[in-house]
């Protein structure tokens, strides 16, 4: 969730969002290469990138470095990857009375249920203010 006149790239959105982020996309590394199939088109925009990073990493310790972070933290290193169309693709994003609209909108879809996968450090603050400003809206 937003503060007001934050933008999508601030350290504080990149770092609630980044590491749940990077899990699907270290998800999607390991299916493509199992399956040989494309990636999804919403990595598109950083998949060769990020693969060249991935190529990158000292080929012992690749598929550790890879899944080490999951959940917990944004691997410094891959921060750049997180960005706006990113955090769209994979998060419900932005303002509270925004945040309002995409889950209603969702909701008149189908979506009955929601999931937060914060880092563990922010994990209380970001629900709360989740209730505090976006349920009492709702």
């Amino acid at each position: 969730m937003l503060e007001p006149g934050e933008p999508l790239t601030s350290e504080r959105v990149i770092g609630e969002c980044g590491a749940a982020i990077m899990a699907n996309v270290h998800y999607l590394v390991d299916w493509v290469r199992e399956t040989g199939r494309e990636p999804s088109d919403y990595v598109r925009p950083i998949w060769k990138d990020y693969m060249a990073f991935h190529q990158s990493r000292d080929a012992a310790r690749r598929q550790q470095q890879l899944h080490e972070s999951h959940y917990s933290y944004l691997d410094p290193e891959e921060a750049r990857f997180i960005t706006p169309e990113m955090i769209k693709a994979f998060c419900i994003a932005g303002q509270p009375e925004q945040i309002v609209e995409q889950l209603q909108e969702l909701e008149r879809q189908g979506l009955n249920a929601i999931n937060f996968s914060i880092p563990i450090e922010k994990q209380y603050r970001v629900t709360e203010d989740f209730a505090r400003r976006v349920m009492a809206r709702m």
